[in-house]
């Protein structure tokens, strides 16, 4: 009548090297618990690695190895995703967020942010000129736009072209 269940979760995981793993293995990261959520098409948000800001997971789950921290949480009743994602990413003391259309995992933690000020003091006069440009080959061809179909109830694109591009090559979402 008593009925003891050890229970481990076997995920992939990933490397910004070689990509995602060929087998499944034990793991207790909540780096890719949560890409396994995101990835996945029969309970997750089935979105495509290049909507996942994997390297973000990848240096967090760094971070959660040193730490010890884990993720042992079992969904037994019908939960929204983002809460989901929300509860799954606050066991390392972090939230996801999307950011330009791709999911990505921040922390707070404390952060070196580099600071300079310069003043008229600090300057030669006439020894500065400024110059403006645009980086080019950042600047998105295409935009790829996601919408539900009101005829079929399913998430569709529609990729939406730069005025004479024929092909794009750095679409953005």
């Amino acid at each position: 009548r008593r009925l003891a269940v050890i229970s481990r979760r076997k995920l992939k995981t990933w490397d910004p090297d070689t990509g995602w793993s060929a087998s499944t293995t034990e793991t207790r990261s909540i780096a890719w618990a949560l890409c396994d959520k995101l990835r996945s098409t029969v309970y997750g948000n089935g979105l495509p690695d290049a909507r996942i800001d994997l390297q973000s997971f990848y240096d967090l789950d760094a971070t959660w190895a040193d730490r010890q921290d884990h993720l042992d949480v079992v969904f037994d009743t019908t939960t929204e995703s983002d809460e989901a994602d929300q509860l799954m990413a606050r066991a390392g003391r972090a939230r996801c967020v999307w950011r330009n259309g791709v999911r990505t995992i921040v922390r707070d933690e404390p952060q070196a942010i580099p600071a300079a000020a310069y003043t008229g003091r600090d300057i030669v006069p006439g020894s500065v000129s400024l110059r403006y440009g645009t980086d080019v080959a950042k600047v998105p061809d295409a935009i790829i736009v996601q919408y539900l179909s009101h005829r079929t109830w399913e998430w569709a694109t529609v990729t939406c072209k730069a005025p004479g591009v024929v092909t794009p090559t750095n679409p953005e979402y």
